[in-house]
């Protein structure tokens, strides 16, 4: 079983590049990036948030950093991300099954028929199988991720 994490995804980006100059330069970029809008803008909007609700700022200085909050997050995306981890949790099987069977065309169809007519269970007689699981302690950048949305949304309508 593999488990990843934001941090261990941004290490495996690393992973995919060769040995070429360039395509490591491209990667590092793409790492970069990634880091970014998954992990240090979230961090840096709730820094922000915190700064605009509980620092006695001038009216200047809390225009100019809720013009930076808001360009923030615009640019976060942990909720892309926790949404994309959702949908793969609930379909990454299905797509699979779908490539494996247009790359396979009939064969897998046909093996999987022999073997569900020979009392095999349907979901062991499969050519290709991917199975996804959230860990229990994924609850906490889920958590993390509806309360900066709640905050993001109060932030902006209350300012």
């Amino acid at each position: 079983e593999v488990t990843y994490s934001l941090a261990s995804i941004a290490i495996a980006i690393t992973d995919g590049a060769g040995e070429d100059t360039l395509n490591r330069m491209g990667i590092l970029l793409l790492q970069t990036v990634y880091l970014l809008i998954a992990l240090i803008i979230p961090l840096l909007l709730v820094i922000l948030f915190a700064v605009l609700w509980f620092v006695p700022l001038k009216l200047a200085e809390q225009r100019k950093f809720l013009f930076l909050a808001k360009i923030l997050g615009a640019w976060e995306s942990l909720i892309v991300f926790l949404a994309s981890v959702a949908a793969t949790k609930l379909q990454i099987s299905e797509l699979a099954q779908f490539i494996v069977q247009s790359s396979t065309g009939t064969v897998c169809a046909n093996l999987q028929q022999y073997l569900n007519n020979r009392g095999i269970n349907e979901n062991d007689s499969r050519c290709f199988n991917v199975q996804s699981s959230i860990e229990p302690t994924a609850g906490l950048i889920f958590a993390g991720g509806l309360l900066l949305l709640i905050l993001s949304f109060i932030m902006f309508r209350l300012l």
